[in-house]
């Protein structure tokens, strides 16, 4: 067994130096935080769509985009992310908001390894406070194909923020893809 440096505490102390008291004086903090979770959202064109709790978010900046041969114009190719080939799309394309691929010097990436895909975006995202805006019953989002992909909608500003079910809308893409 390894002698510990004067003044050192061995492992096991140091990893059990918190008694439960302390700990029981940390859970109304922590609690709290949990509670105020922040949401963000995206913004394609004048839609604001809002992205689901749990998912994990990167913004990645002037990515090298490879184009994938015979494949719609929304698909914009493949990025590699930290060894990850991580699809890359469109959404206002695929939404038939634009004809043009646009800017693609950013993208958001939501959803991490294996699971991931990106998204061209025309800002950084913001903070979406949902429990401050005011909820819209029966609002129609106006675009083909979303409808079934949209949970909710939220005013705030004079602007409509939609919950955007990323999973379910690319799966429901997928099959989409070729030509």
């Amino acid at each position: 067994m390894q002698e510990n440096k004067p003044g050192w505490m061995n492992p096991e102390e140091a990893l059990s130096r918190f008694n439960s008291i302390q700990q029981e004086e940390l859970k109304p903090y922590l609690e709290e935080k949990r509670e105020q979770l922040v949401r963000y959202g995206f913004r394609v064109r004048d839609i604001g769509l809002i992205i689901p709790p749990g998912i994990l978010t990167e913004v990645v900046r002037n990515p090298r985009i490879y184009p994938l041969p015979n494949t719609r114009g929304w698909m914009m190719g493949m990025i590699n992310l930290r060894g990850n080939l991580v699809p890359v799309f469109n959404l206002a394309m695929m939404m038939n908001m634009s004809d043009e691929q646009g800017d693609l010097d950013t993208l958001l990436v939501l959803g991490s390894g294996s699971d991931a895909l990106a998204v061209t975006i025309d800002g950084l995202p913001q903070a979406c406070d949902t429990e401050s805006w005011h909820l819209v019953d029966d609002l129609k989002i106006g675009v083909d194909d979303m409808e079934d992909h949209i949970s909710g909608a939220y005013s705030n500003d004079d602007r409509i923020w939609f919950e955007f079910n990323v999973r379910s809308y690319f799966e429901y893409s997928r099959s989409n893809v070729g030509l």
